[in-house]
């Protein structure tokens, strides 16, 4: 995508992996699956929607950024937002 729709080059878009590469990054865990389950329990979302939701709260997010999520949607202490939605 960033070599054809954002037409960067390959240094620039080296720039863009590191950046990204930079920021903290967050992983399941059992303690995720738990509370994935609480949460697909409690909302009636999708089990892999949960999972996102249990493992940004763990790692003390209060924002998810997802088109494919509901937009102004909260699940629990996470909010999720549509960044294409105006």
């Amino acid at each position: 995508m960033l070599f054809k729709k954002a037409r960067l080059g390959t240094g620039e878009v080296r720039r863009v992996i590191h950046g990204f590469m930079a920021l903290p990054c967050a992983s399941d865990s059992p303690a995720a699956f738990d509370l994935a389950l609480d949460i697909k329990a409690q909302y009636d979302i999708q089990f892999y929607d949960a999972l996102i939701v249990a493992t940004a709260e763990l790692a003390g997010c209060d924002t998810i950024y997802s088109e494919d999520m509901g937009d102004g949607e909260s699940y629990r202490k996470v909010r999720v937002v549509n960044p294409f939605k105006q």
